[in-house]
């Protein structure tokens, strides 16, 4: 890490935030406590966290990305991303659990990756397909998330 610039820590969710919605909402409380809830049960309660550094994208910032997927399986190299879906949900759940588990991978140098979707009405935990780790896509992902989030940024000291 070179130059003088500031120094923030981020969290993966934040960076999915940006990507996917609105970076600085909070997920309804009804939703995060059905989720956590699922996690729970299902035992997708890994803590341990992964975390790189990356240089600013628009700004002097530089940014340490911190992440913890909710599974880890280290005999079987890779780790896993738990969503809880409904009918409508299902679909976009897929595409952000992809984004995450990848970065989550590229960030703990993992080879593979798999996306579980937790099918809500039917109660029914769907196993994903375990995908290789695409590092070139996490980066580009990581500095597309913090380029938005950084625009924020500067748009906010402008008023």
């Amino acid at each position: 890490m070179e130059g003088a610039g500031k120094l923030k820590c981020i969290g993966v969710s934040k960076l999915i935030s940006a990507l996917f919605r609105d970076p600085f909402s909070i997920p309804p409380e009804e939703r995060r406590r059905k989720s956590s809830m699922v996690h729970d049960k299902l035992g997708y309660t890994n803590t341990i966290s992964f975390a790189k550094y990356f240089e600013g994208v628009r700004t002097d910032i530089h940014w340490l990305v911190i992440g913890v997927p909710d599974l880890i399986e280290i005999e079987e190299d890779k780790v896993i991303e738990l969503k809880v879906a409904s009918p409508t949900t299902k679909s976009m759940q897929e595409r952000i659990g992809d984004v995450q588990a990848n970065i989550y991978a590229h960030l703990g140098e993992f080879p593979k990756y798999r996306v579980d979707i937790f099918y809500w009405p039917k109660n029914k935990l769907i196993i994903g397909e375990v995908k290789q780790t695409d590092t070139e896509r996490a980066i580009s992902d990581i500095i597309k998330a913090l380029s938005i989030i950084e625009s924020f940024y500067e748009k906010r000291k402008k008023s």
